[in-house]
């Protein structure tokens, strides 16, 4: 799937979170407290709302290897290091060195904010699930049960607490 598509999959699963949120309001206190993680293979990543580039040091794992996620992760080092030289300049109080690293450092950002995300690709498989605080077995299976869970991918055996969303 491609980025786009990646992210109406995460639109769409913290709406359909919110959506159960508000249908079993009877286990309003358990669900506060249970968050969405995205999963793919073995790497877990905690959901966000509004992935954005500046964010893909913490899905770069999930994206497929390719010379555009490799240009992506050189650009985000370039702005870090422009954001750490900014700040270092900043408390030694030299404002033309600052002023030179600030017009890089926007240079850096317009240039993020332009690139073709269209063009990453992430990993098949990708699938977000429901993480609960602690066990409530109850709890769990009524969620389970909810019409905004993928039946397919959710067990829906007593022993299993991995709860897909559609």
């Amino acid at each position: 799937m491609y980025w786009d598509e990646f992210c109406q999959l995460l639109v769409g699963a913290d709406a359909n979170f919110k959506k159960i949120k508000e249908d079993l309001s009877q286990y309003k206190t358990f669900l506060s407290k249970s968050s969405l993680y995205i999963f793919c293979g073995t790497v877990q990543i905690p959901f966000k709302r509004g992935f954005t580039t500046d964010d893909l040091k913490l899905i770069a794992e999930i994206i497929v290897p390719s010379e555009f996620r490799d240009n992506l992760l050189c650009l985000n080092e370039v702005i870090e290091r422009f954001e750490a030289e900014q700040k270092a300049l900043s408390k030694q109080k030299k404002s033309d060195s600052v002023k030179k690293v600030n017009e890089r450092l926007a240079r850096a950002k317009n240039e993020l904010d332009t690139f073709p995300t269209q063009e990453l690709e992430v990993e098949d498989g990708v699938t977000i699930q429901i993480i609960y605080p602690s066990i409530d077995i109850e709890a769990i299976q009524v969620i389970k049960g909810h019409r905004l869970v993928d039946q397919e991918k959710t067990c829906q055996c007593r022993a299993c607490v991995r709860t897909f969303l559609s």
